[in-house]
């Protein structure tokens, strides 16, 4: 997904919800930040380990000590991300180590092929409404 797409959805999303940009330099609801922060509290009160989330989230581990010790297994954090994936998604997705996309051209063309099929059904809720 491309920045500028990224951008579209935020804004649609904040449209779609009536939150509109009240002045301007002010941000509006629905951000990236948000859902940053969102992810992580999520995360936080399902319990997923400390150092593994903070790892999710981009952050540098604080403890040096720790830091030198923790070499992250992609597979390994796959089974964990996998396993608290239900609690940072909307829709229940039957996704697993073994049928994930291995290109990133294909994972960026399946997450935009999803914001179309979220963009249509919000269409319907608002017509309906």
């Amino acid at each position: 997904m491309t920045t500028t797409a990224l951008q579209m959805a935020y804004r649609y999303l904040n449209n779609y919800l009536g939150w509109k940009q009240e002045e301007k330099g002010r941000f509006r609801k629905a951000t990236s930040h948000m859902m940053r922060k969102t992810f992580n509290t999520l995360l936080i009160n399902e319990g997923m380990p400390e150092e593994i989330r903070e790892h999710f989230m981009g952050h540098v581990i604080s403890n040096k000590v720790q830091d030198a010790y923790f070499l992250a297994d992609p597979q390994e954090l796959l089974k964990v991300y996998l396993k608290y994936m239900d609690f940072v998604t909307i829709e229940k997705v039957e996704v697993s180590s073994d049928n994930r996309p291995t290109d990133n051209n294909a994972k960026m063309n399946e997450l935009e092929e999803m914001l179309r099929e979220i963009k249509k059904k919000l269409d319907k809720v608002t017509e309906s409404s």
